[in-house]
């Protein structure tokens, strides 16, 4: 990642971490939670295009970012299905999505995919259930993508630079894409708390704000400008 690049992911990750701090507030709005897993995907995905980009080799780096973001997601919705089982007193649910983080990326690749392709469509078929205790259509989405992303990443030596190439081009529409959720979305809907939950609104809008990390100077290129504390007007 450029230095640009690298202030906006800071400035991301402040404003996750703001809504992970405030998660209560918002929670119960389903627009709203839609819109903070789309950054948090993106985010993730972020993440793991520059440890691709940054990797000698470039296909290897692939493999491993997809893993770990596979078998995170999958340990995310595997629990919140489970969770809502136990408290339905659903035991043979609550037995099938008994998985540990690291039992679900025990073994060999494919191993892993089947793993993780059970918890999907079980937490497909209960999401009605599930839906209270932290599961969402999107995660579920973002969850069948990643098992597909992980299926078709080779880690083929000969293959790096061209990795590493699709993950530099890859980047700025990531970025497009968070930014979207961000202006477009997130930053509207935190009207509603602006005299409701001041120091949520003031806290989120103060990490919107993308500071200069030291060392470098920001490209003016392909910058979406963070809002001010005290928004426009739409």
């Amino acid at each position: 990642m450029n230095n640009t690049q690298q202030n906006k992911l800071n400035m991301y990750l402040a404003v996750q971490a703001v809504l992970q701090k405030r998660e209560s507030k918002w929670s119960s709005l389903t627009g709203f939670a839609q819109a903070v897993d789309e950054v948090d995907t993106g985010i993730t995905t972020i993440t793991s295009l520059a440890q691709v980009q940054a990797s000698p080799n470039g296909g290897s780096a692939l493999k491993n970012a997809a893993f770990i973001s596979l078998v995170d997601s999958a340990y995310q919705v595997a629990a919140a299905t489970r969770a809502s089982a136990v408290v339905n007193k659903d035991a043979e649910l609550a037995s099938r999505l008994d998985y540990s983080q690291s039992d679900l990326g025990k073994g060999r690749p494919q191993e892993v995919v089947a793993r993780c392709r059970n918890v999907w469509s079980t937490a497909t078929d209960n999401l009605e259930a599930s839906t209270a205790f932290g599961v969402t259509q999107t995660k579920l989405t973002n969850l069948k993508k990643k098992i597909d992303e992980f299926e078709t990443a080779h880690p083929k030596t000969r293959e790096g630079r061209t990795a590493t190439r699709a993950a530099t081009k890859a980047l700025p529409d990531t970025f497009a894409q968070v930014d979207e959720i961000l202006n477009g979305c997130l930053d509207g809907l935190m009207a509603q708390f602006k005299e409701s939950e001041p120091e949520f609104y003031n806290e989120y809008f103060a990490a919107r704000r993308i500071v200069d990390a030291p060392g470098g100077r920001s490209s003016k290129t392909n910058v979406t400008p963070a809002p001010t504390p005290t928004p426009q007007p739409a």
